[in-house]
């Protein structure tokens, strides 16, 4: 299996099993999406592949391919990918991502399982 298609693998059931986006509040008065929510534990499409022995708040407001440079996280996987999925988390209501999901995996030729 690719490393793409495990990622996309990982990310659907998450996003799927969880039905909910990351948000918190970061300071500026305006819940916006985050890697991870200390108050539920909810986690976006991205930050579902981040291992929580290295998640540190620094990471929020970095772009995934922030994380993959500067913190060497699943650097075997498309950037290009990491960052639709990531929108089908932040730019879509929950009951979008199915859709939204088969869309990326038609884009990147990849197997669904849902």
């Amino acid at each position: 299996m690719t490393a793409n298609q495990e990622a996309f693998n990982i990310v659907a059931t998450h996003l799927l099993a969880q039905n909910a986006q990351a948000k918190t509040d970061l300071g500026s008065g305006c819940p916006g999406c985050v890697y991870l929510d200390p108050n539920t534990g909810h986690r976006c499409a991205v930050g579902i592949l981040i291992p929580a022995d290295k998640y540190t708040s620094v990471m929020e407001g970095k772009s995934p391919g922030d994380i993959q440079r500067y913190h060497g996280l699943f650097t075997d996987v498309s950037e290009a990918l990491l960052d639709d999925l990531q929108s089908v988390h932040d730019d879509y209501h929950p009951d979008q991502w199915k859709e939204q999901l088969y869309g990326v995996a038609k884009g990147y030729h990849l197997r669904t399982n849902f």
